[in-house]
């Protein structure tokens, strides 16, 4: 059991795994940009960059790859695993360790942020107030209706749409 733990612990804090994530960030960066001249923003976001898992189609075969919210969560583990558990703790090694673990709390700051901000915006000119927040990710669905220098639209939320039927 114990070699089984060891064997665990050097794959996880190897430097070809470190590598690899590496590699396959970049790939995935390349293809997520790149399918942004043809999807939405929204839509490649949610596709490659917050899945676990995409599909890329090489020459008509399907190949499976990690989508970021894997290569994030593998590069986390190798960081703590290989920069802070199994590094040799020293003080010649003492800045190594400190930029590790900055990186990690930039990590999980972001997966924070990824998990439990609402992200939007609000147009406002000098001495504007405003309560109307614009959601970046969350659709609605307006309404024009009278007459449109009144303003009048019905906007409804993407909540309430989710269980929408065609007809009703």
């Amino acid at each position: 059991m114990k070699r089984v733990l060891a064997t665990v612990v050097k794959v996880l804090s190897s430097l070809t795994l470190s590598f690899s994530t590496f590699v396959l960030l970049l790939v995935l960066v390349f293809v997520g940009t790149w399918q942004q001249q043809f999807e939405s923003l929204y839509d490649v976001q949610q596709r490659y960059f917050a899945s676990w898992f995409y599909s890329l189609r090489i020459y008509g075969v399907p190949l499976l790859l990690p989508g970021g919210a894997l290569l994030m969560t593998v590069l986390f583990v190798n960081l703590l695993v290989g920069g802070v558990v199994r590094m040799r703790k020293h003080v010649t090694t003492a800045g190594v360790i400190v930029i590790h673990l900055g990186i990690l709390l930039l990590l999980v700051g972001s997966l924070v942020e990824f998990l439990l901000s609402e992200k939007g915006y609000m147009v406002l000119r000098e001495g504007q107030t405003g309560r109307v927040f614009e959601s970046y990710q969350e659709w609605e669905l307006a309404v024009a209706g009278g007459d449109p220098a009144q303003g009048r639209e019905l906007v409804v939320p993407d909540t309430q749409l989710a269980g929408a039927q065609a007809g009703r």
